[in-house]
């Protein structure tokens, strides 16, 4: 089973934060039929893991940035999927957020045997959490492996424009607003690799995609 945290999930207004991580046990529930006891403890069993007990009738309108973030997680963990999709997760959030963010994932990685893959947008900090990253420049892949051998100041450069023909270089693209998508995908161990990526150089719209996988 595959469970997805969108970029910037959509909550109905008023929704609390016990309602809308019940939404991720909606497979086990039959049309018209209501949650069970075995939903309702998966549900409070995923809410203290995270620290939202506290949270629960709460609305999710009233939490802050890191706390919404948690709670999105929340219910793509009650799903009880393996694999984990993530949509640039840190996007909204401030430098400290990110970091309590992805530790969370990353521990709950290697707690209970999950795949990540995740697309983001910060070379630095993708290349802290992922143990392998395909870097995409312009729609096309430029490198693939961990994030040591992705993130140099090598190859990043191979995705600038050439020269033509003539001697004359090819036009840059327009750069789109916000700083270079990044993907990552499944880890092999459940060490955090650190690394020190050089920026890309300028004119250069990277995607790296991370994987981590259970240990």
């Amino acid at each position: 089973m595959v469970a997805t945290v969108a970029q910037s999930p959509v909550v109905p207004a008023g929704m609390s934060v016990l309602d809308y991580v019940l939404l991720g046990r909606t497979p086990y529930i039959r049309p018209l039929a209501r949650e069970s006891a075995a939903d309702l403890a998966a549900v409070h069993e995923v809410l203290d893991r995270l620290d939202l007990g506290g949270f629960a009738h709460r609305e999710l309108a009233t939490l802050s940035g890191g706390e919404r973030q948690r709670v999105f997680l929340a219910r793509a963990l009650a799903q009880g999927a393996t694999l984990l999709l993530l949509d640039e997760p840190t996007s909204a959030l401030d430098i400290g957020h990110q970091q309590e963010v992805l530790e969370l994932v990353d521990q709950l990685r290697r707690e209970h045997g999950l795949t990540v893959l995740a697309t983001m947008h910060d070379l630095s900090i993708a290349g802290e959490y992922a143990d392998r990253m395909v870097l995409l420049a312009e729609g096309r892949v430029v490198a693939v492996g961990p994030p040591r051998d992705v993130l140099t100041e090598k190859l990043p450069g191979r995705a600038l424009p050439g020269p033509r023909p003539g001697g004359r270089r090819r036009p840059r693209p327009a750069r789109r607003p916000g700083p270079p998508p990044l993907t990552a995908g499944p880890a092999s161990c459940g060490q955090r690799r650190t690394a020190q990526p050089a920026s890309p150089p300028a004119g250069v719209q990277a995607r790296a995609m991370t994987e981590k996988s259970a240990p």
